[in-house]
């Protein structure tokens, strides 16, 4: 399974690495190489958790295991963190109001391409991150941790939320947990409000995607 979801990955990369440079050109707007950056950290979230299943890691040492759960729960933001990427579409006017309730819409493809290319970052981000969290409860499970599926996904759900606003607003990244005291401080001393009510959306967010996912693939395996 392994060595099949690591090619499987690899080839989604390169392709959206190919449409992203594409949509560079037509775009002439650089955020649309960066998202393979974006993209290569939802994937290593989703590998970290495809070799939790692996011999080699069932078999190690539980405090050594437990440290790399912890690795890729501080990594798994990246995966739904790119749905706020669709905020680099704000400096483009997709329509003019031309009177009241009445609207032209600017036919400029290079618009509707990077549409396109942010709508598509996200899609596989949110792909990447639903099927890590299935695979990472799986490998808790072989390692004797009784956490419900439920549990599991919605305290996930829960801290990835709380990680996208301190990547996204704080402007801090994954390794950052390195120096913990400085985002301590960081947090302590500028969460707001909208800190608060932006948790509790993409948490309602998470839930509303990761369940979805869950009940197509119950119905899937009805058939």
């Amino acid at each position: 399974m392994l060595k099949r979801n690591v090619i499987e990955t690899l080839t989604i990369i390169g392709f959206f690495s190919i449409i992203s440079i594409f949509t560079t050109m037509i775009t002439n707007d650089l955020i649309h190489v960066i998202m393979i950056w974006n993209i290569w950290l939802s994937a290593l979230v989703y590998l970290l958790a495809t070799y939790a299943n692996s011999t080699v890691i069932q078999k190690i040492a539980m405090p050594v295991f437990i440290i790399y759960a912890l690795a890729w729960l501080f990594m798994f933001p990246n995966t739904f963190y790119v749905i706020t990427d669709i905020l680099h579409l704000t400096p483009y006017d997709f329509y003019v109001s031309t009177g009241y309730w009445t609207y032209t819409f600017v036919t400029d493809m290079s618009m509707y391409v990077a549409l396109g290319h942010l709508f598509m970052t996200s899609l596989i981000g949110i792909y990447f991150g639903y099927q890590s969290l299935v695979l990472m409860h799986r490998a808790l499970v072989l390692r004797d941790f009784k956490v419900s599926r439920i549990i599991f996904f919605a305290t996930v759900s829960f801290l990835s939320s709380i990680g996208i606003v301190i990547g996204r607003f704080l402007r801090f990244n994954s390794w950052d947990i390195l120096l913990p005291w400085h985002i301590i401080q960081r947090v302590w001393s500028e969460w707001s409000d909208f800190y608060t009510q932006f948790v509790i959306l993409f948490f309602m967010v998470h839930l509303c995607i990761i369940f979805s996912f869950e009940y197509l693939s119950h119905k899937r395996s009805d058939f």
